[in-house]
């Protein structure tokens, strides 16, 4: 069902992989992008882009911000490597505020014409793996610079006590 909000978009775009998060920058949509980027990324491609867009999103939640941070570095911290689609001030200020925009490009691009509609996995069925993602993610927002870590590093150690 196009457009349906309870799903992702992928196709392909510029030889790389294309998600349509549908206005949901937030761990919500976390679980299921991080498979399909899996799935991509194990394909070994020679050159791995992932293009996210992030149309009808007006913010960033610290979940999604720490798993782009993360696909970031799983693609080589190459800044042109992970391109953001349509991010609105507020997303863009999100990132801002996390420090992490500069990691990314913010190309004018158009989505591509065809789309695979992918479900979100049911976060209650999968609660063990999307509490290790939100970990991985505050993790990786600890790691950027100081004023991260005083900021997110006491979520990830709430986090990792929970999960023990």
């Amino acid at each position: 069902m196009p457009g349906d909000s309870r799903a992702i978009g992928v196709g392909t775009l510029d030889g790389g992989l294309y998600l349509h998060v549908r206005g949901e920058s937030t761990r919500a949509v976390c679980a299921t992008a991080d498979r399909v980027a899996g799935d991509f990324l194990a394909t070994q491609p020679p050159t791995p882009r992932i293009t996210i867009d992030l149309a009808g999103s007006d913010w960033v939640d610290s979940t999604f911000a720490g798993w782009l941070a993360g696909v970031y570095k799983r693609l080589g911290e190459t800044r042109e490597r992970v391109r953001l689609l349509h991010c609105s001030k507020g997303c863009r200020g999100s990132l801002e505020r996390m420090r992490l925009a500069a990691l990314f490009t913010f190309p004018a691009r158009a989505a591509p014409p065809a789309l695979r509609e992918v479900p979100l996995l049911d976060e209650s069925a999968s609660e063990q793996a999307l509490h290790a993602l939100m970990l991985r993610a505050h993790e990786e927002l600890a790691l950027v610079d100081d004023e991260n870590a005083r900021i997110f590093k006491p979520i990830a150690d709430m986090l990792r006590r929970r999960g023990a």
